[in-house]
């Protein structure tokens, strides 16, 4: 992956609405188009994770180093004295009067340099990264096999519960995948801004609402900050048929309040698994048990999941597999 380009929904997550041709159907209901994708091209943005530096004052001493990776294979100088990587990343803000050798003490070229410095500026921050790909990308298709399992028991009325212990840290994997995505999600960062914007009547600039973002994952991954206590939840399984799947969206993490009918939870959390499997967190009723409950679906529940989840989207949603009937204009990638 390009080290410009970084996802703030996880490839790994949406593999699992891709079809027969290794593709996802998008449908961007702002502009009533679809198209048909590969999951590297959507979702994404430049430098989303990258560190700047208005934002190294957010990490420890030992660990802005990573700002000069870049320049550890090379000899710096400045004022006629070796940097060191601590005294490089002081001294940035005088990367201009770096003179910067190879090892067989030539100076490098100008166009090099400038390319160094636009390395260092946009860094993808190694410890966001490192914990999502922890949290995301190495176990997240085995928490959704997990899932799937007991959509199999369910559908063949062989429901067997695992052990508790077991079902718990499946749980927690899922929650913890949940509260990742929101946390780097940039839709989220906006919308908090906005909020505080028309709570307290002030302006705030690009730059501080990215170090507001950058430092809300920090953070959150260093376990410093909670969005939830998920020991106080309750988790609820959506389980669908082939012929009623589920979509999910450029924002899939939803947070609001919903009782649906016929149900006896109000769910605090939605969350779209896979086409088959949606998931929902509510309030704990016994505070020392945790209840994982099973609901089989049909098209109008199914349907009533989609469409929450379409409020909570920015401006797409995606789909396993092509929606006949819909008026959307199809365009070419």
């Amino acid at each position: 992956m390009d080290k410009r380009n970084h996802h703030y929904i996880p490839q790994t997550y949406l593999k699992q609405w891709e079809d027969s041709t290794n593709l996802i159907w998008l449908y961007n209901f702002r502009e009533h188009t679809v198209s048909h994708r590969n999951k590297k091209s959507i979702f994404s943005e430049d430098y989303l994770y990258s560190i700047t530096i208005r934002e190294i004052q957010l990490l420890p001493p030992e660990q802005r180093e990573v700002f000069v990776d870049p320049l550890k294979e090379y000899h710096v100088f400045l004022d006629n004295n070796e940097l060191i990587p601590q005294q490089m990343v002081e001294n940035l803000f005088r990367y201009n009067d770096f003179i910067i050798r190879k090892e067989d003490g030539s100076v490098i070229k100008q166009k090099h340099k400038a390319a160094l410095l636009d390395d260092i500026l946009n860094r993808k921050n190694s410890i966001i990264e490192d914990k999502y790909g922890e949290l995301v990308e190495d176990s997240w298709n085995e928490v959704v096999d997990f899932f799937e399992k007991f959509r199999s028991m369910l559908l063949d009325d062989n429901l067997i519960l695992p052990e508790e212990n077991k079902t718990n840290e499946y749980v927690n994997r899922l929650l913890e995948f949940i509260l990742s995505i929101y946390t780097r999600n940039p839709y989220n960062i906006a919308r908090s801004m906005e909020r505080v914007k028309k709570k307290d009547n002030v302006e705030i600039d690009n730059n501080t609402a990215r170090v507001v973002f950058e430092k809300m994952q920090l953070l959150y991954l260093k376990g410093e900050r909670k969005l939830f206590d998920v020991d106080k939840y309750d988790i609820h399984l959506f389980f669908t048929t082939k012929e009623h799947i589920f979509i999910t969206t450029d924002n899939p993490a939803i947070i609001i309040g919903i009782k649906i009918e016929n149900l006896e939870f109000t769910g605090v959390l939605w969350f779209p698994i896979s086409p088959n499997v949606f998931s929902s967190l509510s309030f704990k009723k016994q505070q020392n048990f945790r209840n994982i409950s099973c609901h089989l679906v049909a098209g109008e529940t199914a349907k009533l999941l989609n469409e929450i989840a379409i409020e909570n989207a920015e401006e797409c949603f995606i789909c396993s597999e092509k929606i006949e009937n819909i008026d959307f204009r199809y365009v070419q990638n």
